[in-house]
């Protein structure tokens, strides 16, 4: 039990690591960005896309309006409110001469962009479908073709050159609402499609086969999702997890990231397809690297309201997300001197060459010549197994299962669950591992608080996991009568442990007084024997004559 406590301790170096992320060139770079204006619309924002082209104004839709804003004078530059139902899916063509949105009657409407009424009060196309409410509109890679995604789980393919508005391709291709899709950007007939049923799938527009060339299963309704330029990579949302899958040669899932402890509502391609970023109604956005394969996280900032769309601009300079009713710009500011020198120092200290030691000889006992390592030794590791693998991979949702899923884990290895809660809350993901977790776990994690909170040894990470309990469920507006079992059982373990410690300060002023009163008789004494000696003074013998005697 001592190795696991001393190992516990020894987890300082992670805070170390996320403090060289924090000053890592991707996170100077996004912590550039910052909010230059914010607009207030009639309505939710259901939409937001760049123009693909300079000077990469942005399309918002919001209940009856849709409005195009000039992201560098941060104002308005075309407001259409004409409608009579909501409309939806704002999206621009590639070569970005074109506007299309959907409606709540199902309506897909094209505006020439380039046309002199600046205002788009009149579409170039008006195409009518079946009625049901098209919430998702997008071109093919040529801008010959445009689909529209309906409520039904039906999506169908138009011409946007023919003025009749007869469809090319109609599909029933999901059991529930598509909410999001897209064409491929290189490929003019690959069409993705994600739906509430849980499922993404991948269709070629060229054939009328009621079967998808590629289905996934998400696990969640589907929110968005988004094809990558080559076509290899496909990134899906919905719940709390974004999930990368493999659409070239395995058809299989990448990896999972898990880092919104809500569900996630939004996603987009940056840094020229370099970085992913997600955002969500846990009111964050993060930065992912996508590059590199490896799909860490470089930057996280927070919103004031839960995030429902996201755009980033083709040069990366200005971000858009809409908040509810409002609509956020955030631009990139340039970089500072600061951010200049601490750039270059990192390159510095890169192309540095690492100075060779020198060599150091002894001689053994048999008078050998001997090299002597100057190194210290390395400590044994201790081995946590499955823990130990789910940590460093970083799926603490499934640490927390591992952990609180049996109840012998926890009672049974007390400093090594507290030392899984400390590598969770370094690495920032606490609230998120807890989150949405079933009774049984949630009981569990409650009874750990109740055995261990007040442990010398355990309380500095427990009373995060306390804290982090209560602003969960802080949030809830109603929770079950379990829940606030666990929350009273607690409070009552707290007020015994105050009024102990109460009891514990009662005594403490109690033996305070008597080490008082005593140090004073102590004194008391000290000068009694010293006016004692004084009185009787100094013992002298002197000689007694025989006269005297007699």
């Amino acid at each position: 039990m001592a190795n696991r406590a001393s190992y516990s301790k020894g987890l300082v170096p992670v805070t170390e690591s996320l403090n060289n992320i924090r000053q890592s060139d991707d996170h100077l770079y996004w912590s550039r960005m910052e909010q230059t204006s914010v607009f207030q619309e009639n309505g939710i924002i259901t939409s937001t896309a760049f123009l693909p082209i300079s000077p990469y104004y942005v399309a918002t839709t919001s209940a009856f309006r849709l409005t195009v804003y000039d992201t560098v004078v941060c104002d308005s530059v075309s407001v259409n409110s004409r409608f009579n139902t909501q409309v939806f899916g704002a999206t621009y063509r590639n070569d970005g001469s074109l506007l299309g949105c959907g409606s709540l009657d199902g309506t897909v409407r094209l505006y020439d962009v380039h046309k002199k009424d600046a205002q788009l009060r009149t579409a170039l196309r008006t195409i009518k479908s079946d009625g049901s409410p098209a919430h998702v509109v997008s071109f093919s890679s040529s801008g010959h073709k445009v689909a529209a995604m309906n409520d039904k789980g039906v999506f169908n393919v138009y011409d946007v050159a023919d003025t009749s508005g007869k469809s090319l391709l109609h599909m029933v291709a999901h059991e529930d609402h598509i909410r999001c899709g897209a064409f491929s950007k290189i490929n003019e007939h690959l069409l993705a499609t994600g739906s509430y049923d849980h499922t993404v799938k991948l269709w070629d527009t060229r054939s009328d086969r009621k079967d998808s060339v590629l289905t996934v299963d998400h696990g969640f309704p589907v929110e968005k999702v988004i094809l990558f330029p080559n076509d290899n990579i496909m990134a899906t949302a919905g719940g709390q997890v974004v999930k990368l899958w493999d659409i070239a040669s395995s058809y299989r899932e990448l990896t999972m990231l898990e880092h919104h402890h809500k569900t996630v509502t939004a996603m987009c391609l940056a840094s020229n397809n370099r970085k992913l970023l997600t955002a969500g109604l846990d009111r964050r956005i993060n930065v992912f690297k996508v590059d590199s394969g490896d799909y860490d996280l470089v930057y996280q900032m927070s919103t004031l309201a839960p995030v429902m769309t996201l755009a980033m601009s083709p040069n990366d300079d200005c971000m858009v997300y809409g908040m509810q009713n409002i609509v956020a710009i955030n631009r990139r500011k340039a970089a500072s001197k600061e951010d200049k020198q601490s750039s270059s120092l990192k390159i510095a200290q890169k192309e540095t060459k690492t100075k060779s030691m020198h060599r150091v000889f002894t001689q053994d006992a048999e008078g050998q010549k001997v090299r002597v390592v100057m190194t210290a030794p390395m400590l044994d590791k201790m081995n946590l197994g499955t823990i130990d693998n789910l940590v460093n991979s970083k799926k603490f949702n499934k640490v927390i299962e591992v952990l609180f899923m049996q109840s012998k884990n926890w009672v049974e290895n007390a400093a090594l669950t507290v030392s899984a809660l400390r590598q969770i809350y370094f690495n920032k993901e606490l609230r998120r591992a807890l989150t949405g977790r079933d009774e049984r776990i949630m009981t569990n994690v409650f009874l750990f608080l109740k055995l261990n909170l007040f442990n010398t040894a355990y309380f500095s990470t427990l009373i995060k996991v306390a804290e982090c309990l209560i602003d969960i469920y802080s949030e809830e507006s109603d929770f079950s009568d379990v829940t606030k079992k666990h929350f009273q059982d607690l409070k009552r373990i707290v007020d015994c442990e105050l009024k102990r410690e109460g009891e514990l300060l009662r005594i403490r002023g109690m033996l305070e007084v008597i080490f008082t009163a005593n140090k004073r008789q102590l004194k008391n004494v000290d000068n009694v024997e010293s006016n004692e000696c004084d009185l009787f003074g100094e013992m002298m013998i002197n000689p007694i004559s025989l006269n005297s005697l007699s």
